[in-house]
């Protein structure tokens, strides 16, 4: 198994012994990328609209069957930064959706909404008035769903994708910006996902928030599209970014993988038309959770 050296990366991400650099994006300019309400500039990409996102899109899909593979990004929130205004996501891209029509009351089509389907972590600042909203989120999302979108819906919904809320990561006098996101298959049918954070020296795994668990568990049936079809064999094609607000900014991102390494065990602490196309991977929080 190759291993890096500590610095492989423009940014010191400190990946573990076994990574295999995936991408070295600098940030520096937008090759790769597709744009929308973002902008890339100075070493660092940001929204400049509500909802803004991007999509760095992976020269060849990365395969869970050829080991773990590890997202990591570095962010920086605004001054007084709130839970709502100023979240951001951050995922994977497993499949490529059709834009599909989104109804509204009265059963118009006013626009398309292209949402792929993905794994991805929503980031929220801390409300410092309410302990119970400090929470990260980690969850697949299938895109927007036509059928289900229907006026009236044509079919009932499905069943909700795995999902679990991740405790805010503190560390007394610190400012935590570097975050990992770790996604394993475990046996021929199931896989995990993980989230960490930087605390100086190691990486720590983020605890889950009250009754939920540190680990998202993640069967074969639940890598599905829009359309609930399973995507078999899973691959990841880009990574997607998506800003609530302007303000937040992401300052550094890298991917690897860990070749030939399916491991089962994550440790405490370890060394992405006529009428109008909407563009936007998390577009459907704009109407369903905002």
């Amino acid at each position: 198994m190759s291993s890096l050296p500590s610095k492989a990366f423009a940014y010191d991400f400190n990946y573990d012994d076994g990574e295999s650099e995936v991408i070295n994006t600098d940030l520096n300019n937008s090759t790769n990328w597709i744009l929308s309400d973002t902008e890339i500039d100075s070493g660092e990409i940001k929204g400049t609209d509500s909802w803004g996102t991007a999509s760095y899109i992976l020269d060849s899909p990365l395969s869970l069957e050829n080991g773990d593979i590890f997202l990591y990004w570095s962010a920086s929130l605004p001054n007084g930064a709130k839970t709502e205004r100023d979240k951001y996501y951050v995922g994977l891209n497993y499949s490529d959706n059709e834009p599909a029509p989104y109804y509204d009351k009265n059963g118009n089509i006013p626009y398309y909404v292209d949402e792929d389907a993905q794994l991805k972590m929503a980031m929220r600042p801390e409300n410092p008035s309410n302990s119970g909203d400090n929470f990260h989120q980690l969850y697949i999302d299938h895109g927007f769903e036509q059928d289900n979108n229907d006026s009236p819906p044509s079919t009932p919904p499905p069943p909700p994708p795995p999902s679990t809320n991740l405790e805010l990561p503190k560390i007394p006098d610190t400012n935590i910006t570097d975050f990992r996101l770790k996604i394993s298959k475990v046996s021929a049918t199931e896989y995990e996902a993980s989230s960490f954070y930087w605390n100086g020296i190691s990486w720590d795994l983020m605890t889950g928030k009250s009754e939920f668990t540190s680990l998202l568990k993640i069967q074969s049936s639940d890598w599905l599209n829009a359309n609930d079809q399973v995507e078999s064999p899973v691959t990841f094609e880009a990574i997607n970014l998506q800003f609530r607000n302007p303000g937040t900014t992401i300052t550094a991102i890298a991917l690897t993988q860990a070749q030939g390494n399916n491991s089962t065990q994550v440790p405490e602490s370890s060394n992405l038309i006529g009428l109008p196309l909407i563009l936007g991977y998390g577009i459907l929080y704009k109407y369903r959770k905002s």
